[in-house]
């Protein structure tokens, strides 16, 4: 396997991007720094960027031609970037993270082969978001099936770790044709996509659950680590909740969880052709008497739909960072849903975070 990955650039500015709107006195983002990833037109360059306020760049690492660098994140301690490398087609099942110190020093490589969307630090360890491929009776017919397992592996290992959870085997249900996604190679090849998870999630203060969002499930799962038991289901076909007005997402991103609230990049699925606005949500979740509130959200300001992609993180001061994805913008909104902070790319934008 062969890699390769401009790393480490000095402060530039990105000739593809541009800081619109900047008030100063209201944006909260101050000497902080926001991390992600972006992607051209066609899917064939991608890179992962730290940039400051002013739209500078300060870090960077662009992937090979033909691979994506799908995701990126702060490390735990503050002081490198951990990113995810992996082919976009999914022709190939390979994959691997980066762990970059961001003042210069060793990279730590590891093994994540079958990698997609999302992974989470753990301690000396890395779980990550993988496909699982079967055949499975779905109705009357007996398919070709990509599914989703979460693997545990050590970092700095090519060893194949361990999976923790596996969806096709662990969802209380047999699997069902979830939407018209699902549909042959819609997006991996030669198969039939069930469940389409983007979003792995460690709930605050509970080391011992995942939070995964499948999402043509249309649904947040609550799932035991040790065991694989699905708790709960939040939205979707079989949801366990009590969800009030406008709580339940569709063909959304879990985004940023913090306290007894979840951020969520609400797609929205098309109905009858009809496309809805695409909006951020702030869901108020109580795990225990299975209940979800919507206590904030934020539609995309011209009524657009964003049909992939889709990111958000709160700010410590309260505001909000936004990744509107294809779009190619950035904005930091205020909880009135002022914009006080924009960039425009000429890229679509995946995942983001922000760096204090």
């Amino acid at each position: 396997m062969l890699w390769w990955l401009a790393l480490g650039c000095a402060p530039v500015d990105a000739p593809w991007s541009e800081v619109t709107i900047y008030e100063p006195g209201r944006s909260q983002l101050g000497r902080g720094k926001i991390l992600f990833t972006a992607f051209d037109a066609k899917g064939d360059e991608s890179w992962a960027l730290r940039i400051d306020v002013g739209g500078r760049v300060d870090w960077s690492a662009e992937g090979d031609p033909g691979l994506r660098i799908l995701r990126a994140k702060p490390s735990r301690d503050g002081t490198s970037v951990l990113y995810a490398i992996n082919d976009p087609l999914h022709v190939q099942e390979l994959g691997v993270i980066l762990r970059e110190p961001v003042r210069g020093g060793p990279i730590t490589l590891t093994t994540t082969a079958g990698i997609h969307h999302d992974f989470v630090e753990l301690d000396r360890q890395l779980a990550f978001l993988e496909h699982r491929f079967a055949q499975v009776d779905v109705g009357s017919r007996s398919l070709p099936l990509a599914s989703d397992r979460v693997r545990i592996v050590a970092e700095g290992s090519d060893d194949a770790g361990q999976v923790e959870l596996d969806l096709l085997k662990d969802y209380p249900t047999a699997p069902w044709w979830t939407c018209d996604h699902m549909e042959y190679g819609h997006w991996i090849p030669e198969v039939f996509e069930w469940s389409h998870s983007n979003s792995l999630i460690e709930p605050p203060g509970d080391p011992s659950t995942w939070w995964l969002m499948p999402r043509y499930f249309d649904a947040i799962l609550e799932m035991d680590r040790s065991s694989g038991e699905v708790r709960w289901q939040l939205g979707g076909r079989d949801n366990t909740f009590e969800l009030g007005p406008g709580a339940r997402p569709e063909h959304a991103h879990a985004s940023h969880a913090f306290d007894d609230r979840l951020l969520i990049f609400d797609n929205g699925s098309p109905h009858g052709g009809e496309r809805p606005t695409s909006r951020v949500i702030e869901l108020q979740i109580d795990r225990w008497a299975r209940r979800a509130e919507l206590v904030w959200e934020h539609p995309e300001p011209e009524g657009r739909h964003v049909g992939f992609l889709g990111d958000a993180r709160r700010l410590p001061g309260g505001n909000t960072l936004i990744a509107w994805g294809p779009l190619g913008t950035i904005t930091e909104v205020t909880p009135g849903g002022e914009i006080v902070w924009e960039l425009q790319l000429e890229l679509s934008i995946g995942r983001i975070s922000y760096w204090r």
